[in-house]
């Protein structure tokens, strides 16, 4: 049997949260798929209750089990559900009605989103294209602000979504011109790096990036001085453009922030391979299980086609050897 959506537009939430928890048997889960409370669901399901005047839930059970009421009720309102979403589904790719785009992308993926939207405007009714931070993302597809969210966190946590990874990016090291000289060989090593006499530029350590390199640190145990944190990709090229520190950035960011790369390479900044062991980061789609599925389709249909035809040009024109370093 397929399971009903669980964040149906046609339903309370109360009836979304009952469906979630005839499936799934699990107060905690269900309030992690929400982001909600264990009492706040507990109180959803109470209000569902009253609304129709039956006892859906047994609570003379540890765990909670559903009575007899609530088990028919789950099992017809779920298929129910799902035979209303593909009619919906069946009418909207035979007619002129569109759905609606929500999308939200990482904040180095923002590039794109002009390209995107012109790409994707006569497939759909309406756009709303926000960007943030991964964290950000995780609210805006939470609070159902958004259908699909462009990130780094896979999210692997919360059931209901649907994941496809888009590419895989390597990071790369970013140091300032006048280390240049004090490292012989083109190449640096984390033991050169730690005692190169300038502090680490890290990212802010709740965002998503700064968790990462954090947690590739301590794995690989690298052990590195940092005196400066930053919440802007921008500020730490620049600083590192005074001379003032160095960085490791996912390549996608150069990219991003293509203008101030290009105007401080080579006379203020040295971008060259991390040493190893390198950072790997992939990018995903995220998107609800609710979401269009023709739609969703296209957008990752899309993404990658409108990823390789910008970002593969301009890698192979400014930075070759990185070109081979994101995977499609």
């Amino acid at each position: 049997m397929t399971h009903p959506r669980f964040d149906n537009k046609l339903l309370s939430q109360a009836m979304n949260i009952f469906l979630h928890f005839s499936q799934s048997q699990n107060l905690s889960k269900t309030a992690q798929y929400f982001g909600l409370s264990v009492s706040s669901v507990s109180r959803q399901i109470s209000t569902l209750e009253n609304e129709l005047n039956l006892e859906l839930v047994s609570r003379h059970h540890r765990p909670l089990i559903l009575t007899k009421n609530g088990m028919m009720l789950a099992q017809s309102l779920g298929k129910k559900v799902n035979e209303i979403h593909d009619i919906v589904e069946r009418i909207q790719g035979n007619s002129c009605l569109k759905p609606d785009l929500r999308i939200a992308f990482l904040e180095s993926f923002v590039h794109f989103s002009v390209e995107f939207i012109l790409r994707l405007r006569t497939d759909t009714h309406q756009i709303i294209c926000l960007s943030g931070t991964t964290d950000r993302l995780k609210e805006l597809l939470q609070q159902n602000i958004v259908d699909m969210i462009v990130t780094s966190d896979p999210w692997l946590e919360v059931k209901g979504l649907s994941r496809m990874r888009l590419l895989r990016e390597s990071s790369v090291l970013l140091t300032p011109k006048c280390l240049e000289r004090s490292v012989a060989s083109k190449t640096w090593s984390w033991q050169q790096l730690t005692f190169c006499g300038l502090p680490y530029i890290r990212s802010y350590n709740q965002s998503a990036s700064g968790k990462d390199v954090d947690n590739f640190r301590v794995i690989n145990n690298i052990p590195l001085t940092s005196t400066l944190e930053v919440d802007s990709v921008r500020t730490k090229i620049a600083l590192i453009g005074q001379g003032l520190g160095w960085t490791i950035l996912p390549a996608m960011a150069l990219y991003q922030n293509q203008d101030i790369v290009l105007d401080l390479l080579n006379h203020h900044i040295v971008i060259s391979p991390m040493p190893a062991p390198s950072l790997k980061r992939d990018i995903y789609l995220l998107a609800q299980n609710s979401t269009n599925s023709s739609l969703l389709q296209k957008v990752n249909n899309e993404l990658p086609n409108l990823l390789k035809s910008h970002v593969c040009p301009w890698f192979d024109n400014h930075f070759p050897w990185l070109a081979s370093e994101i995977i499609f």
